[in-house]
């Protein structure tokens, strides 16, 4: 992870908290049942500078989430 990267753990922005992940047969969003949530880092993925997961990122071993980049699973175009 460089500097200034953060990874969220919570959705203050809207009223339904619960966490959901991308996961399974077709990438489909899943329920996790939590309110509070970070991420799953597979062994060698890269965070660049200022990068942001939003809660429940999954991000598979080796991956690169660049430099000032948004990485929110739940948004259609952001996996």
């Amino acid at each position: 992870m460089e500097a200034g990267s953060i990874v969220c753990n919570h959705r203050n922005e809207r009223a339904a908290k619960e966490i959901f992940v991308r996961s399974g047969e077709g990438w489909a969003l899943q329920p996790t049942g939590c309110e509070k949530f970070g991420a799953l880092i597979g062994d060698g993925a890269r965070i660049g500078a200022n990068a942001v997961l939003a809660p429940g990122a999954l991000l598979r071993p080796g991956r690169v989430v660049g430099r000032a980049s948004l990485l929110d699973q739940e948004l259609p175009g952001h996996e």
